[in-house]
């Protein structure tokens, strides 16, 4: 009985501590100049620092004009993972700013928020 009550104490003791944890390289991108009607990609990669695993729950884009693509949804301690945004410029001009949430059951990071800015030419001509 003894034995059974320890070997429940430690796998609690341990459930307590085994935590997933995540860490992108970076959480903003500028792709500087864009042309119209043009699309642009930048690829975030992140890791998983944490002790067990690590599951990307959603991303969520912040318009139309922004997709996204997630290499793995659940990653071991020590794996990494590639999140791919792209931003299609048509019909924008100026300076262009958009946001992706990242949701993810990290206990210290469930949302996350990368971002990426483009300064959209004019169309030539105009």
């Amino acid at each position: 009985m003894k034995k059974i009550f320890l070997a429940i104490t430690i796998l609690a003791a341990v459930s307590l501590y085994a935590r997933s944890g995540i860490k992108f390289d970076r959480v903003a991108h500028d792709f500087g100049s864009v042309q119209p009607d043009t699309v642009v990609t930048a690829a975030f990669s992140f890791k998983n620092t944490g002790s067990s695993v690590l599951v990307i729950e959603r991303v969520r884009t912040a318009c139309g004009c922004t997709n996204t693509m997630l290499t793995r949804k659940e990653l071991k301690p020590g794996e990494q993972g590639l999140l791919e945004i792209a931003f299609d410029s048509a019909g924008y001009s100026g300076r262009v700013t958009r946001t992706v949430t990242v949701y993810t059951n990290d206990p210290d990071n469930r949302e996350i928020r990368l971002k990426i800015t483009a300064n959209v030419m004019e169309p030539a001509g105009q």
